[in-house]
C-alpha cells in the first residue's frame, strides 16, 4: 500500500535531494547499558518495531510521485555483533552513514555485546522520526523488555497524512497564505556575517547552561510558557546583534495538535514554520508585557503550521539561515537504570545556525549547532554568550531595555578596552578650531594621502569650507546627521570637516552593507 508524502516530509526529501551523500538528517544515538540480557534486548527491540510499523516504510516513486510504501509484514532488521574491547566515540561515529532514501530501509538497529556492557545503536533518518518518536521508542522498548506486552499504534502515521489531506482545503489555504504575506512583509531574514577564519567543518556544536529557578518563578508569574520566554529572550538578542527590528528565523511546533493518539504515534509530525516577533523591544517595555506578546504571536504562528514551508520559500523567495527551537519534557530516551547515552553527530549542519533550548532538570541547556565551514568556534561562543545573557537577564530585568547581553565582567573589560590615554588639552577647543589651527601652522604640509593622490591642509580647508556652505544651503545645521558612503580617499575627509563645520555630525556606511540595513541606518 503506497501513502503520499506529509508537506513536512516533502521539505526533507528536497533537502535529501541537495546533499544525497551526507547525514544530515539522521538521527543517531547509542546507548551503553550495563546489567542487561543482550539477547533479551534483540527480542525487545523486535517487539517495538512491530508495535510502530511505520519505521518499517520506505520511500518509493509511484506514478512520477514519491511516496511511502507500507511494510507492516517486513521482518525486523536487528543485527547483532559481539565486541573484545571498548569500542572508542570515532567507533560509534562511523556506524552512522547516509541513507539512500529511495528504497533503502529507513532504520538501523545493532545490538554490540560486551561481557558486562551492551550497547544499543539506532540509527534512523529524520522523514520518519522525530524528536518525540525516541522519547516513545525508548519507553516501549523498556516495557518490551520486561516482559510487557505492546499493542500497535490504534492510529498510525500512515492515517495521519490521509487526515491531513482532507484538511488542505482552499479557503483554508488562502487564509493561511494572507496571514503569511502579512507576517512577511516587512521582515528582514535572520543572517550571521562568516568568520574571516571558520573551523574548516561542515558541522560542529557548542553548549552552554544557566540556571533554571528565576525563569520558571517568572513564566509562573506572568502565566507564560517557557517556550515563549525563550523565543522572547532569543528575538531580543536578535534584534540586537542584527540591527534587525524584525528578524525571520524559523522554528518548530511538534505537529501533534490533532489529537491525543498522535502522543503515542512513531513518526515524522514535527512542522517548520517561519517566526517574526513584531513586537519592536523599546526601552520601556515591561518585560512581562514583551514575554505575553510574544506568546501571542507565536500561538498564531502555530496555528498556521498546515502551510507548508515549502510553499513559503517559493512564494517569498527566502532562504533561512537560523533555526530556533525549544524542547521542553523530552526525556531523550533514558528509560534504563545504569544508562548512558554517546552522544553521535551528524556529518553536516542542517542549517547554518541552530539553536536549540533543553528543559533539564536544574537548568536550560542551549546547543547551538552550527556550519563550521562559515563559522569560527570563537565567534559562536560569544554568540550563544550573548543569547544564554538575554534568557538570564529577561526575568529579572523590569524593561527589556534593561536585558543585556554581555555580564558585569565582560561590559567592564569591553569599557577598559575602550579606555586609552587621559592627555590634557584645551577642552574649549573644538576639532574645527585645532584644525584650522593646523592649516595655519603647516598650510602646505600633506594633510592626507590616498592611494591616487595627496591634499594638503590649506586645500583641505579651502575644499571643505565650500562644501560645508553647499551642506547649509541643504539645511544641515547644528544637531544634524550627515550620512558619508565613501570609499577611503581624501574626499571622505573633506565631506567630514565639511560636515563638522556645518555644525552637523557624520555617519559612515558601508556599501557592503545590504541595502536594507542601508535605509534603516
Amino acid at each position: 500500500t503506497f501513502y503520499p508524502l506529509m508537506e513536512n516530509q516533502h521539505g526533507l526529501y528536497l533537502e535529501w535531494e541537495k546533499a544525497p551523500h551526507t547525514t544530515q538528517y539522521n538521527i543517531s544515538f547509542i546507548y551503553s547499558i550495563e546489567g542487561i540480557d543482550a539477547d533479551r534486548m534483540v527480542e525487545a527491540l523486535k517487539l517495538t518495531v512491530n508495535a510502530h510499523p511505520y519505521l518499517k516504510s520506505k520511500l518509493m516513486v509511484e506514478n512520477g510521485e514519491v511516496v511511502l510504501q507500507r511494510n507492516n509484514q517486513d521482518p525486523v532488521d536487528v543485527k547483532v555483533c559481539k565486541l573484545n574491547e571498548e569500542p572508542d566515540h570515532v567507533y560509534f561515529q562511523k556506524r552512522v552513514l547516509p541513507f539512500h532514501l529511495l528504497g533503502d530501509q529507513l532504520y538501523r538497529l545493532e545490538v554490540l555485546k560486551m561481557p558486562h556492557k551492551t550497547y544499543l545503536f539506532f540509527d534512523v533518518h529524520h522523514i520518519i522520526f522525530d524528536g518525540l518518536s525516541i522519547e516513545i521508542f525508548m519507553r516501549d522498548l523498556r516495557r518490551a523488555y520486561d516482559g510487557h506486552d505492546l499493542s500497535t499504534e490504534s492510529f498510525q502515521a500512515f492515517d495521519y497524512v490521509l487526515y491531513e489531506q482532507r484538511q488542505q482545503d482552499n479557503e483554508r489555504m488562502k487564509k493561511a497564505e494572507k496571514w503569511m504575506d502579512m507576517l512577511l512583509a516587512d521582515a528582514q531574514v535572520l543572517s550571521y556575517p562568516n568568520s574571516s577564519k571558520p573551523d574548516g567543518v561542515a558541522n560542529a556544536s557548542i553548549k552552554q547552561s544557566i540556571p533554571k529557578q528565576e525563569i520558571d518563578a517568572f513564566c509562573s508569574n506572568c502565566q507564560v510558557t517557557a517556550n515563549s520566554y525563550m523565543h522572547a529572550a532569543f528575538a531580543t538578542a536578535m534584534q540586537r546583534i542584527s540591527r534587525d527590528q524584525e528578524p525571520l528565523y524559523l522554528t518548530v511546533d511538534n505537529g501533534r495538535e490533532a489529537g491525543a493518539e498522535l502522543m503515542q504515534c512513531i513518526g515524522m509530525f514535527v512542522r517548520t514554520l517561519p517566526f517574526v516577533n513584531t513586537c519592536h523591544e523599546t526601552s520601556d517595555l515591561s518585560t512581562t508585557a514583551y514575554v505575553q506578546e510574544t506568546q501571542q504571536l507565536l500561538q498564531e504562528s502555530y496555528n498556521m503550521d498546515y502551510y507548508p514551508l515549502t510553499a513559503i520559500v517559493e512564494r517569498h523567495q527566502i532562504h533561512p539561515e537560523v533555526m530556533f527551537a525549544y524542547q521542553g519534557g523530552l526525556q531523550e530516551g533514558r528509560s534504563f537504570d545504569q544508562m548512558e547515552q554517546v552522544a553521535l553527530e551528524p556529518d553536516k549542519a542542517k542549517f547554518p545556525l541552530s539553536f536549540v533550548v533543553n528543559d533539564e532538570e536544574d537548568a536550560y541547556t542551549f546547543i547551538l549547532e552550527y556550519d563550521g565551514l562559515r563559522y569560527d568556534r570563537q565567534q559562536m561562543q560569544l554568540l550563544l554568550s550573548a543569547v544564554c545573557m538575554a534568557a538570564r537577564h529577561l526575568a529579572v530585568a523590569e524593561t527589556v531595555g534593561q536585558v543585556k547581553l554581555v555580564s558585569k565582567e565582560e561590559e567592564l573589560s569591553l569599557l577598559t578596552l575602550g579606555t586609552g590615554l587621559s592627555l590634557d588639552y584645551n577642552r574649549s577647543q573644538t576639532f574645527v578650531s585645532l584644525f584650522k589651527k593646523q592649516v595655519t601652522q603647516a598650510p602646505d604640509a600633506f594633510a592626507v594621502i590616498d592611494a591616487q593622490s595627496s591634499i594638503t591642509y590649506q586645500e583641505l580647508d579651502r575644499q571643505s569650507d565650500i562644501l560645508a556652505v553647499r551642506l547649509k544651503e541643504l539645511g544641515v545645521s547644528d544637531g544634524s546627521f550627515v550620512s558619508i558612503m565613501l570609499p577611503r580617499t581624501k574626499e571622505f575627509l573633506v565631506v567630514v570637516i565639511a560636515t563638522f563645520k556645518a555644525g552637523g555630525a557624520y555617519v559612515p556606511l558601508d556599501s557592503d552593507i545590504p541595502e536594507e540595513r542601508l535605509h534603516f541606518m
